[in-house]
């Protein structure tokens, strides 16, 4: 099973893609809506990183909007300052 992870809390992943809950996920850290988020996320990460077969899914570390994101092969996120 698959566990969101911010601020060292881990929680059930919501029905929603990757880019999708980091986007979130960070609008939710910097306390704004997610499309006040500039540059947006297809700017400094190919989206098609974050859609890989979920046989085979990459781990992926990148920065965005000052935080370090990294995903991993089951599908959790990390964001850290």
């Amino acid at each position: 099973m698959s566990c969101n992870q911010t601020e060292g809390r881990e929680t059930e992943p919501p029905n929603r893609s990757l880019s999708d809950q980091i986007i979130l996920d960070v609008a939710a850290k910097e306390d704004v809506d997610h499309v006040e988020l500039t540059p947006p996320l297809f700017a400094v990460i190919e989206p098609d990183a974050l859609y890989a077969n979920s046989d085979a899914r990459p781990e992926i570390t990148f920065t965005w909007q000052g935080y370090t994101i990294s995903t991993d092969s089951e599908g959790r996120v990390s964001i850290d300052e």
